[in-house]
């Protein structure tokens, strides 16, 4: 049988009967508070010039995304079902990264390339840090113009939004990605 420790009512870690926490149902807020996670997000991304957001191991956010771009701010989240996508795949990363045990890197559904880094306590899953936005590569208009559709968004600004966004080497991505996990 489960015990809690309880806050105003609210659950905040299950204790087993042999009084050790409930791994299962921990989550990254009863370890870190909300505002601390937040301020580390916003100076790491402040400091790389890198957009961030902590999500839960469910892939909810659990911070509000720092330095998020035009291209995904202005264009991809906010047409019709473009958050929903941003959210899978941030949880998708997330899970890769969890199942491959390392720092996952990789292109989001909107081709810009990102990275994802578990977070983990006593071995347990709790979420993850998801962070990038970057191009890699020469930007294939085909691509802008196919997203552009699916989204339906003006092709042109889509394009012109993604030109804006920052060119670098994977060394740099695989570097920046590193700080977080260490």
């Amino acid at each position: 049988m489960d015990k809690s420790a309880v806050t105003e009512g609210l659950i905040m870690i299950k204790i087993n009967y042999d009084n050790c926490i409930n791994l299962e149902h921990l989550e990254i807020t009863d370890l870190i508070k909300p505002e601390a996670l937040q301020k580390f997000q916003d100076s790491f991304s402040v400091g790389t010039n890198c957009a961030g957001v902590v999500i839960d191991r469910n892939g909810k956010n659990i911070t509000t995304a720092s330095n998020y771009c035009k291209y995904c701010l202005y264009y991809v989240r906010s047409a019709k079902n473009g958050e929903a996508l941003c959210s899978q795949s941030h949880k998708f990363f997330a899970q890769e990264a969890l199942r491959l045990n390392r720092i996952y890197i990789g292109k989001c559904h909107a081709g810009i390339t990102e990275f994802a880094v578990p977070i983990k306590a006593a071995g347990e899953y709790l979420g993850a840090f998801v962070g990038g936005q970057f191009v890699t590569e020469k930007i294939r208009e085909a691509e802008v113009r196919e997203l552009a559709q699916e989204l339906d968004v003006d092709y042109h600004k889509l394009l012109e939004s993604k030109k804006e966004l920052r060119r670098v080497d994977k060394k740099y991505i695989e570097s920046v990605s590193h700080l977080v996990n260490t």
